[in-house]
């Protein structure tokens, strides 16, 4: 469930920004689109490396999460929207702080943990 919504939300961000920079190309748009695209890219390397986590690890308790590839996630996604900032302008843009450092791999762990919650039988009347 969660990959689908995962999915999901990544296919309905391209879409919009592609439809947004279809409609115009303004400095508000252009730097929207750019760090939608930065938070798809890290959002997509979240959800694969809890995805990996769990997978690799039993239910309940999913493996240690890959924090080098998570930290380098955080990083290109700031320098991305740091670019979209400085070419477009603080004020046309929605994002305009950097990621605090650890606060990808604190999501990945929480998603990690989600998907591997253990099913509990639900009494049946």
């Amino acid at each position: 469930m969660h990959k689908k919504l995962g999915a999901m939300m990544i296919a309905v961000a391209l879409a919009l920004a592609g439809a947004s920079l279809a409609v115009s190309s303004d400095s508000v748009t252009s730097c929207g689109v750019a760090q939608l695209k930065a938070y798809n890219a890290l959002y997509q390397a979240l959800l694969k490396e809890a995805t990996r986590a769990c997978g690799a690890g039993s239910a309940g308790s999913p493996a240690p999460l890959d924090s080098a590839k998570l930290t380098a996630a955080e990083t290109t996604f700031n320098t991305a929207v740091q670019n979209a900032i400085d070419q477009f302008g603080a004020p046309n843009c929605f994002i305009t702080m950097a990621l605090t450092p650890g606060s990808t791999l604190s999501a990945a762990q929480g998603v990690a943990d989600q998907l591997c919650i253990v099913p509990v039988p639900t009494a049946t009347p």
